[in-house]
């Protein structure tokens, strides 16, 4: 369990997230949502121990996660910028990676080079962007880490894949008992696969009130144009 207490994160004056706080359980998939520059990263990475929290405290279990190496080991952080080294291959990333991480599992990752076909000798850098992603979710599974924290993961992934996406997080959640968080724009696949949803809006982390709304709707209201604006633009 992660539980956020009166969590601000800011750069300089300027206040990202203010006083965030809530309760995420074990085994459940939780979706945090926000306009573009809302924050909704900077508070994820602030969850995942990359970013110091400015005020308040991040616990999981009852215990401060700030300079808590159990916790920094159970956690894996899957950023919304894949970095590989050029010359690095998926069985490259696994060796570096079976080092790192003691928890790591060869079957699963084996299972999902075959389920996402990808070749395990080929240079990750000659992938398409959304093959990167694939690999980096297989990284990230195969870690077997109890707090898994996802940006924009189904970026760059065809409906086809993100839809196996869905059901591969809703697996792992329900068998390993794991605590997922992700982050996304594609509202319709977030909203199948999560068991509760956060909004940054205004500084503030909030539980939308969608009103029977689907999220992309009520997102879209939100964020709607003056349409008389829009028809006048080029006068």
């Amino acid at each position: 369990m992660i539980e956020l207490k009166s969590v601000t994160k800011k750069y300089g004056r300027h206040i990202v997230v203010k006083d965030a706080g809530c309760v995420y359980e074990d085994g459940r998939i939780y979706g945090l949502i926000g306009y573009n520059g809302s924050g909704k990263t900077t508070l994820l990475k602030t969850i995942a121990g990359i970013y110091r929290a400015d005020g308040g405290t991040i616990l999981s279990d009852g215990v401060p996660t700030e300079e808590n190496e159990a916790y920094r080991r159970e956690s894996f952080l899957m950023t919304e910028e894949l970095f590989f080294d050029p010359q690095s291959t998926p069985d490259g990333m696994r060796r570096l990676y079976r080092g790192y991480y003691p928890s790591w599992n060869d079957r699963v990752y084996e299972r999902m080079l075959r389920l996402f076909g990808l070749d395990p000798k080929a240079k990750i850098a000659g992938f398409s962007k959304g093959m990167q992603r694939q690999t980096g979710l297989l990284l990230a599974l195969s870690v077997m880490p109890r707090y898994l924290f996802l940006d924009e993961t189904f970026d760059g992934l065809d409906i086809a894949r993100r839809r196996i996406l869905a059901k591969i997080l809703r697996r792992y959640a329900s068998d390993r008992g794991a605590l997922v968080i992700v982050t996304s724009h594609y509202l319709n696949e977030l909203e199948h696969i999560v068991d509760e949803v956060g909004m940054i809006d205004g500084e503030r982390l909030v539980i939308p009130e969608t009103g029977g709304q689907s999220l992309e709707q009520y997102f879209l209201g939100k964020n709607e144009a003056d349409e008389n604006e829009i028809e006048h633009l080029f006068e």
